[in-house]
């Protein structure tokens, strides 16, 4: 029995000894020198046929080391870019000698785009004060909105400008900063540095501006809320001014946050909620997750217009045709377009546009228990008492905004523009798509798509000019988008 252990011990040894000589790195003198003796040929087959679990392992061991130091690498990179755009915004201030702003430089010059089908447009883009999306841990880059021939944008970490529509022309755009009190009121370091965490959309009426945020109302547990200020170009004194039950928060929101607020009538607004990826609320009536909200503008809430909805992060009120038009992500694939008219908003009966019971893309990284119907089943929104959606989309374009875009050509009615982002790019991604509805908002009767090349975080449209406005989450950058 002695004899058969000491045997036994011995091949292991025997193993060990050979395993080092045939595979990874040693500092053993002697095992370096059988590997010097034994022919190339030799060591590469017995490694690859004998040895090849001790050679994967080396090899990812060697990988992780590689990945570890590329890691720290990049970081220091990321470290470098907030130095340089902290750096290049100072310089620009100074070099005009504009304390409350800096020119604006443009970075592009009327870059000429083709459509899918054709149709010719061109962009300029100027340069924008925000941190690369893909150096800023995913936080958005910010967004716009068009008041009194001005345009303001938040960015993502919550600092605030304005520029004069008059200035577009010019080669340089003055990018005036606004002071605000957003450090003191929203506390939390999250929203400034890198990260998710983020202003998700701005709003302004009646000399009021409005912001929307994800705000942690329990420790890392979020939900959204809405401040608002006085509208003053000085100065924003925000104060809170909606938000629901601390109870009622998501440890893993991610992005499923909506935030999208759109004007409705003279006594209220709309406000869209993402699920925060607690998927079942989105179909309960008595929460906050996933929904599209109508909010009095003395802050209450008056009622929930519609449930089920996963992630809408776009959406506009085309008054013409009395219908608000959304853009929605879905899982993998199924992002939708869906419709909501003026009667239906108003009705005593809430909208369900199905999720995550049901959805036209996969669920595939996640176990949704929720979840009865997906792709493979048609109609299946109508067929469970839901909704349709005007159009889905598989695979996934990540739309982020819609808007209606009547007038952008003289034969552009009932004509619609949503952006879209993408982690990486693909086919409809980081693009406009051109859309037009028949006249009951239930299929698509003309699409396009324009191909930037860059996540496209938020538009608007300035009907005076003919002009979209954009922001750009790569470059970063504020984009100036016409016909040729």
């Amino acid at each position: 029995m002695k004899n058969k252990k000491l045997f036994i011990l011995g091949i292991i040894i025997a193993l060990v000894f050979l395993g080092s000589v045939f595979v990874g790195y040693s500092e053993n003198k002697i095992v370096n020198t059988v590997k010097v003796l034994i022919p190339s040929p030799v060591k590469n087959f017995v490694k690859s046929n004998i040895f090849f679990i001790s050679d994967i392992r080396s090899q990812i061991f060697q990988l992780n080391k590689t990945v570890k130091i590329q890691n720290n690498e990049i970081n220091y990179l990321k470290d470098q870019i907030k130095i340089q755009k902290q750096n290049t915004n100072y310089l620009l201030s100074e070099l005009h000698n504009e304390k409350d702003g800096f020119i604006s430089p443009q970075v592009s010059e009327n870059e000429i785009i083709i459509s899918e089908k054709g149709n010719s447009y061109k962009m300029r883009k100027f340069y924008y004060p925000s941190m690369p999306w893909q150096f800023n841990k995913k936080k958005p880059s910010g967004y716009l909105y068009h008041y009194n021939n001005l345009v303001y944008s938040v960015t993502g970490d919550a600092k605030m400008y304005y520029f004069n529509l008059d200035n577009i022309e010019n080669k340089n755009l003055k990018l005036n900063i606004i002071k605000t009190n957003l450090k003191e009121i929203l506390k939390d370091e999250n929203i400034f540095k890198s990260g998710k965490v983020s202003i998700r959309g701005i709003f302004i009426h009646d000399q009021k501006i409005y912001l929307s945020y994800m705000d942690q109302v329990k420790k890392d547990c979020y939900n959204m809320s809405i401040i608002v200020s006085q509208l003053n170009k000085d100065y924003l004194n925000f104060v809170n001014f909606f938000s629901y039950d601390a109870n009622e928060c998501s440890m893993n929101m991610s992005n499923h946050t909506g935030g999208r607020m759109v004007g409705f009538d003279a006594n209220s607004f709309l406000f869209t909620t993402g699920d925060g990826q607690i998927f079942a609320e989105a179909q309960n009536s008595n929460s906050m997750w996933g929904k599209l909200l109508k909010i009095n503008y003395d802050g209450k809430l008056e009622k929930v217009v519609a449930k089920g909805m996963r992630d809408t992060q776009g959406a506009v009120y085309y008054e013409k045709d009395k219908v608000v038009v959304m853009s929605e992500h879905g899982p993998t694939g199924g992002d939708e377009i869906n419709a909501i008219t003026y009667e239906e908003i108003i009705s005593d009966e809430e909208i369900n546009f199905g999720w995550p019971i049901a959805t036209y893309g996969e669920i595939k990284y996640i176990s949704i228990k929720e979840n009865k119907f997906t792709i493979k089943d048609k109609l299946n929104h109508s067929k469970n008492g839901f909704k349709e959606p005007i159009v889905h989309y598989t695979p996934s374009v990540a739309p982020s905004h819609i808007i209606n875009v009547d007038n952008f050509e003289k034969d552009f009615e009932k004509d619609f523009f949503m952006s879209t982002l993408g982690n990486l790019p693909g086919p409809g991604r980081r693009a406009l798509h051109h859309l037009r509805f028949d006249d009951d908002y239930k299929k698509v009767v003309y699409s396009d798509v324009i191909t930037l090349g860059e996540r496209v975080r938020d538009m608007i449209y300035v009907n005076d000019l003919n002009k979209v406005i954009l922001i750009l989450e790569l470059s970063p950058s504020i984009a100036i988008l016409e016909v040729k």
